[in-house]
């Protein structure tokens, strides 16, 4: 039946996806676990036991390593990055250790970025931030995505990671670097039977093993309560309505954490999070008067 049937209109629904930071890692460059002559990626590398620390947050053992070389690897994943390569500049970087982040220095070096589109987290872009070894050293590093064309955020990403050369974590209550840190190692040896992951926190230069040369770094790189990096609770600005939408969470480690390969075969961690949301897709409707077609259901 038709002309008089029941009729039914035609909406064209248009898709807008905003850009949202969904995932945010630590990951160990120049260690074990990239090196591709062990078979592994830059994915494999990330650290499964630390998340980046949100402003209103305190920080804790979970938001900052104990790694020789610093923090030389930060991965960021973003749900619909617009086209093109961003670049450093679409990026501002502090160094501090207390809670007023605002009063930190901006002396830190520019990073290499790069993307891996479809690497992230749900099928969101990986982007890639690369410093030299120890140019980011026993210290926390805030880092803030802009929302500026390259990014396409609503509003900036601000999010933390710290460094404490020579930590265990072994004292949730102090960042110190002491006799109770090289004590822990000792008691951790791993070798290639048994290699170190790559979230081992007693496995400081990140060569899989667990040894001496961990023993010597902790014991070379001593501090006490003038020196450590705190505890600090950065303050929480208020967010804007698309960035409260969807809150990002750390890159999950479920499908990132790096196992050995077998003999003969490259093993590539696969990107994902179950933990982490990617924000609802906003749709525009054509209203009904400016409709092109009509559709009539029988």
């Amino acid at each position: 039946m038709t002309g008089e049937g029941v009729r039914a209109t035609l909406l064209n629904v248009i898709p807008n996806p905003v850009p949202t930071v969904v995932g945010r890692a630590i990951f160990y460059n120049h260690s074990y676990w990239n090196d591709p002559a062990n078979g592994f990626t830059d994915d494999n590398a990330i650290d499964p036991t630390k998340a980046a620390l949100l402003p209103g947050g305190t920080g804790s053992f979970a938001n900052y390593t104990g790694s020789s070389l610093g923090i030389n690897g930060i991965m960021i994943d973003v749900a619909a990055l617009p086209a093109g390569m961003p670049a450093a500049s679409d990026f501002t970087f502090k160094i501090g250790n207390d809670n007023n982040p605002s009063g930190w220095s901006t002396s830190v070096p520019a990073p290499v970025v790069s993307v891996r589109r479809g690497a992230g987290t749900g099928g969101s872009d990986r982007v890639e931030l690369v410093w030299a070894d120890n140019a980011i050293q026993n210290t926390w590093l805030q880092v803030t995505v802009l929302a500026d064309a390259a990014t396409g955020l609503a509003s900036p990403d601000v999010f933390y990671f710290g460094n404490q050369i020579g930590e265990t974590g072994n004292d949730p209550s102090n960042t110190f670097v002491d006799a109770g840190d090289f004590v822990a190692v000792r008691d951790h040896p791993a070798n290639f039977l048994n290699r170190a992951q790559p979230g081992n926190p007693y496995d400081f230069n990140h060569d899989s093993f667990v040894d001496g040369a961990d023993l010597v770094i902790t014991r070379d790189n001593p501090n006490n309560f003038l020196n450590a990096i705190k505890f600090i609770t950065p303050a929480a600005s208020a967010p804007s309505p698309a960035a409260a939408a969807a809150p990002a969470t750390a890159i999950s480690a479920a499908k990132s954490t790096a196992t050995q390969p077998s003999s003969g075969s490259t093993q590539v961690a696969p990107s994902g999070a179950a933990e982490s949301r990617i924000a609802p897709t906003p749709f525009s409707f054509i209203p009904v008067s400016h409709r092109r077609k009509r559709v009539s259901v029988w």
